[in-house]
């Protein structure tokens, strides 16, 4: 059993859309109050302005990528590589034989991970152009569209973490398949074609975002 060191470092900016089931069933409670639906607009994340605050990926202190995204990646990317063996890939290797070890990994924006804590606060701010200037301040921004829903267009904002960015970890590997050299070709190409979070070239409606450079190091000992 051997444990590898990786860091992805981006090559596009990550967009940032967790599915925050609790968050979800409170913002529908809030949108219920009547005292609170007259403030909101339908359709337009902007009313109310923390609406964003729960697509952010966070473990409580700052901003992170799950090993749930992390593992999805690793399979995509282990898609892409074949054994040698026939039409046989590493896909399933890199979930059974392989795992990443912590529950997520912070992302750095110049070195220093994005605190959590001054974002929550903004629970307490209602102008969306304060969200807009604070996730400034803390190495981010929000990132404002229109998408399609049925046949309306809706306002969407989504925390976007641009480069450079970088998240790093560890992988325990008990396969003897996943070498180093087939870790980094992994990890490459999950990087080049895959990427992370959303709106990234392996989901469901490709986009240009959160694609990576990966680096692979062996931990000795």
């Amino acid at each position: 059993m051997e444990k590898f060191r990786v860091t992805l470092t981006g090559k596009m900016p990550l967009l940032l859309h967790a599915d925050n089931i609790e968050w979800a069933d409170m913002l529908e409670a809030w949108k219920k109050d009547p005292n609170m639906r007259v403030r909101s607009r339908a359709g337009d994340d902007r009313t109310p302005a923390w609406r964003w605050i729960g697509s952010a990926y966070t473990d409580g202190k700052q901003l992170v990528i799950p090993s749930d995204n992390l593992m999805v990646a690793f399979r995509e990317g282990g898609a892409l590589v074949n054994t040698g063996k026939g039409k046989k890939t590493y896909k399933a290797q890199t979930q059974s034989g392989a795992m990443v070890v912590e529950p997520s990994w912070p992302i750095l924006v110049g070195g220093k991970s994005i605190p959590y804590a001054p974002i929550k606060a903004l629970m307490e701010e209602e102008d969306f152009n304060v969200h807009q200037q604070r996730a400034n301040e803390l190495g981010f921004v929000l990132s404002i569209k229109r998408a399609k829903i049925g046949f309306s267009k809706h306002i969407r904002v989504r925390p976007r973490i641009d480069t450079p960015w970088s998240i790093s970890g560890t992988i325990q590997v008990w396969d003897d398949t996943l070498t180093e050299d087939v870790l980094r070709v992994v990890w490459t190409q999950a990087g080049l074609y895959k990427g992370l979070c959303d709106w990234r070239p392996g989901s469901k409606t490709p986009g240009q975002y959160g694609t990576f450079e990966a680096e692979i190091a062996r931990i000795k000992g």
